[in-house]
């Protein structure tokens, strides 16, 4: 076994270690002296030190993982008690549950809408809700989030143009059906399948990387290729 430790320059250094001995005081001495060492911060393998450059790096592809994760767990934490506040309330005008859907929908998609490095794949959505996951999305996407104006030559949803007047002004009205309880129901139970699986995720990430407290504050993370640090205090403004 190897340990990392910092020498008078504060440079990583190694040392040999033996993996086992026969004497069980010699072992148990060499454990104590060891953990001893840990303890004081000598060693820094594995162990985070804001003093000193991290001997682990994360892959890039690993930081986006990490990124996109966070997102899509901010995002499905959020809409969880959108969720529930719109199944709770029983006597909801039309126009208050307009504005939930249209917010649980936009807070649902958003992760599944990102560029590839960084979209939450379909395929962590259990197989049991794909259908209220494409329900959402077909939502967001002809209801909310785009506008076609070739629509008229592929045959699709949403292709005709209603056209209001009150006499002296017209308008083109805006479509935002309202969300069902059934639908809100399924989706409130996809949230929260997704949202302990992504902090697990997160998790596993953070104790690979930052396996010791991190002081409180605000941080950068670096998504460059291959940075000094990938992890550095942000600089006040």
């Amino acid at each position: 076994m190897i340990l990392f430790g910092t020498g008078v320059a504060g440079q990583a250094e190694t040392k040999e270690v033996k993996k086992s001995t026969d004497d069980p005081v010699e072992a148990r001495n060499w454990l104590i002296d060891r953990l001893s060492e840990i303890h004081a911060g000598k060693y820094v393998g594995g162990i985070f030190d804001q003093e000193t450059v991290e001997v682990m790096m994360p892959s890039r592809t690993e930081r986006l993982a990490f990124w996109r994760d966070e997102y899509a767990l901010d995002s499905f934490t959020v809409l969880q008690r959108l969720l529930a506040f719109m199944l709770s309330q029983s006597q909801q005008g039309p126009q208050m549950r307009t504005w939930l859907t249209v917010s649980a929908t936009v807070l649902y998609a958003r992760p599944f809408k990102q560029r590839p490095e960084v979209r939450l794949a379909e395929d962590d959505v259990p197989i049991k809700y794909r259908e209220v996951h494409n329900e959402v999305l077909n939502y967001h996407d002809k209801v909310i989030a785009h506008r076609d104006p070739n629509s008229h030559k592929r045959d699709v949803w949403g292709n005709e143009l209603p056209i209001v007047s009150d006499g002296s002004n017209i308008r083109i009205p805006t479509t935002n059906p309202a969300m069902e309880d059934h639908i809100a129901g399924s989706l409130l139970e996809l949230v929260e399948i997704l949202i302990p699986a992504l902090r697990a995720r997160s998790s596993s990430f953070v104790s690979k990387y930052l396996p010791g407290p991190l002081a409180p504050g605000v941080y950068v993370l670096s998504l460059e290729e291959n940075p000094a640090k990938w992890l550095t205090p942000a600089t006040p403004t």
